[in-house]
């Protein structure tokens, strides 16, 4: 959105003026995001990926580890080895890029607490057993 022929007028040159705007004109020079020579943000690169498993496919994965003999039925009975680190509890999508030029730590905090009294209701479990 923010690369849109509407707003990057408006938007890229906040983004400049700020100095968050990378003015680099190679990519691959640009996009250093912990490197000493970065010069600011790619506008519209930001994102996330995330790979999700069911624990169906977990189990999947790690019985045909035990059957190609890389992993032992033992130690994966005996709770030695965990098919799985996590579960995911809930999702929450949310929009704090209305801001000028600082996060608006009242509305992450409002959305912090919508996302965990969610789970709370939907898992029937309390943020004391979520921590």
């Amino acid at each position: 959105v923010c690369s849109s022929d509407t707003l990057m007028p408006w938007l890229g040159n906040g983004f400049r003026i700020l100095g968050a705007a990378t003015t680099c004109d190679v990519v691959k020079n640009a996009s250093v995001p912990f490197g000493r020579c970065r010069s600011g943000m790619i506008l519209g690169s930001g994102g996330i990926g995330m790979v999700l498993e069911s624990e169906e496919g977990a189990l999947r994965r790690f019985q045909l580890a035990i059957s190609n003999g890389l992993i032992s039925e033992q130690d994966f009975l005996s709770n030695k080895i965990l098919p799985f680190k996590c579960r995911l509890l809930g999702t929450l999508v949310s929009n704090s890029a209305y801001h000028g030029a600082s996060m608006d730590k009242v509305h992450i905090a409002q959305e912090m607490e919508r996302f965990i009294s969610s789970v709370e209701v939907e898992q029937k479990i309390s943020r004391g057993e979520i921590a």
